[in-house]
């Protein structure tokens, strides 16, 4: 499962320059590493389904640098 190691990972990635590219979409974070991303996170976290009952299910994030309303 994603631990505070991902998470502060995660955060220190939290740039535009690093996951613009991302923006208005959910991401799946794991080993340092953007795993997959979309729009819809269902769709995301059905590609994770094996993974997280096993317990090596990634850190999901959506990623936005805009503040919402």
């Amino acid at each position: 499962m994603a631990d505070s190691n991902d998470a502060r990972q995660l955060r220190q990635r939290w740039t535009v320059e690093q996951l613009g590219s991302y923006e208005g979409k959910w991401i799946a974070f794991q080993n340092g590493e953007v795993r997959g991303n979309g729009t819809d996170l269902a769709n995301l976290s059905s590609q994770f389904a094996n993974d997280v009952p096993n317990g090596k299910g990634p850190l999901f994030a959506f990623v936005t640098f805009k503040v919402l309303q």
